[in-house]
C-alpha cells in the first residue's frame, strides 16, 4: 500500500513542476486569390445543372479554398472545380420562423443557407446563433438574405481561373510631387502713388459763381380743338336707272308621296360555336414526347413524387410524372433539361395537369 501511494504522490510533484503547453490554434482554411479570366457562372454544386449563386465579371477576385476533380463528368461538361468563399451581400435564402422577427437575429443553434426558397434547394453553408441577417424579401415561409463574410460556398469551373494574385508583390505607385505655393504677401492698406518730380502746375483758384437760371412766367394752356365730322350727302337716284323688280315665278308644290314599307332581311339562324372545345376522355392510350426540366413536385397531393417543369422561364409546369420502368430513375436527372417519351392519362384530380406515364428519357442537348 505505501509503495503505491508513494509512486502516486511522486507523479503528482513531477507534473506539477512541468510547465503548461500552450494550446494549439485552430488552423484555417488555406485560401488563394485569383482573378477570373472570363465571365462565370459560381452554382451552388460542382455541376452545370446545380443553381446559379451570382455570375462573377472579368477579373474579379475570387478566393479558392480547393479544387475538386469529378471523374464522371460528361464530355462536354468541365471536370475540374474549384470551390470558392462567396462575396459578402450574395443573395441566399433562409427558413423564417429561424430568424426573430422583431431582432432579425439567427434564434436557432445554427440555421443552413440554400440557393432557393425551400429544402429541395442545394445547401451552401450556415450561420450560427446570433447572426444578424439582412432581409431583402420573403414568400412561402422563406427569407432572402444577404450572405454575411465568408458564410456561403460555390463552385467556378477551374477553367475559368486566371493567375493567383499576390498583394505583397503588387508595388505601391508612388504620388507625383505637388507643388507648394507660397501664400500671398498680406495687403497693407493703400498703397501711396508717388507724385512726378516736375510737378510744376499751379493750384487750381475758385473761380465765379455759376449764374442762376432765368423765371420762366407759366402761361395757360390753349383749348383743345374738336373733331368736326364730316357732312355727308346724299343725293336721289334718277327713276329711270333703277330697274324695275324682276316678277317671282311660282312653281306648284308636289304632294308628299308616302314612303314604301320594305320588309327587313331575314337574319341568319345563330350558330353556337364553342372556342374550345372540350376535353373528351377515351380508353385510346395517347403517347406524347415532352420537353422540360425534372424537378421535386410542389404540394404534398400531387399524384407523382416528380414533375416536368417548362425550360422557359414564366410559364407553367408540363405536368406530373411516374413509371413502371426500373432502370428510370428521375433522382439521376433531376434539374437537367430531358426529353421524355411516354403516355399521357388525365388525374379526375388535376384536370388541368396531365399525368406522363414515362417509358423513355434522355439530355434534350
Amino acid at each position: 500500500m505505501m509503495p503505491r501511494l508513494r509512486q502516486i504522490f511522486s507523479a503528482a510533484l513531477l507534473c506539477a513542476a512541468l510547465p503548461a503547453l500552450p494550446a494549439l490554434p485552430a488552423s484555417p482554411v488555406p485560401t488563394r486569390t485569383v482573378a477570373a479570366k472570363a465571365n462565370a457562372n459560381v452554382r451552388a454544386k460542382p455541376s452545370v445543372s446545380s443553381e446559379i449563386l451570382f455570375s462573377s465579371k472579368k477579373g474579379q477576385p475570387l478566393q479558392v479554398v480547393r479544387e475538386n476533380e469529378d471523374p464522371k463528368a460528361a464530355s462536354d461538361e468541365p471536370k475540374r472545380w474549384a470551390e470558392i468563399v462567396v462575396p459578402a451581400g450574395t443573395r441566399v435564402w433562409v427558413y423564417g420562423a429561424l430568424i426573430d422577427p422583431a431582432t432579425k437575429v439567427v434564434r436557432a443553434k445554427t440555421v443552413n443557407l440554400r440557393a432557393g426558397p425551400g429544402r429541395n434547394y442545394s445547401d451552401v453553408g450556415s450561420i450560427p446563433r446570433g447572426t444578424p441577417v439582412k432581409e431583402l424579401r420573403a414568400t412561402d415561409g422563406w427569407l432572402e438574405i444577404e450572405a454575411p463574410e465568408g458564410a456561403a460556398h460555390g463552385f467556378v469551373a477551374a477553367t475559368l481561373l486566371g493567375e493567383e494574385i499576390h498583394p505583397e508583390t503588387v508595388a505601391a505607385v508612388p504620388e507625383p510631387p505637388r507643388a507648394v505655393m507660397a501664400p500671398p504677401a498680406p495687403r497693407s492698406g493703400n498703397r501711396p502713388v508717388p507724385l512726378p518730380s516736375n510737378n510744376s502746375r499751379p493750384a487750381p483758384s475758385v473761380g465765379r459763381a455759376a449764374p442762376a437760371d432765368s423765371v420762366v412766367t407759366a402761361q395757360p394752356l390753349a383749348p383743345a380743338r374738336r373733331a368736326v365730322p364730316p357732312t355727308i350727302v346724299i343725293e336721289p337716284i334718277p327713276a329711270e336707272i333703277v330697274p324695275p323688280p324682276a316678277p317671282i315665278a311660282t312653281q306648284p308644290v308636289p304632294e308628299p308621296v308616302a314612303p314604301a314599307v320594305v320588309a327587313p332581311p331575314a337574319l341568319p339562324a345563330v350558330i353556337t360555336q364553342v372556342s374550345q372545345p372540350e376535353i373528351v376522355l377515351t380508353e385510346k392510350v395517347r403517347e406524347v414526347q415532352r420537353e422540360g426540366i425534372v424537378d421535386f413536385v410542389r404540394s404534398p397531393q400531387a399524384p407523382g413524387d416528380y414533375q416536368l417543369n417548362n425550360f422557359r422561364k414564366g410559364e407553367a409546369m408540363v405536368g406530373f410524372l411516374y413509371t413502371e420502368d426500373k432502370n428510370i430513375h428521375f433522382n439521376e436527372w433531376r434539374w437537367k433539361r430531358v426529353l421524355i417519351t411516354g403516355e399521357e392519362y388525365i388525374d379526375p384530380n388535376w384536370p388541368r395537369r396531365p399525368l406522363i406515364k414515362v417509358t423513355a428519357i434522355r439530355d434534350a442537348y
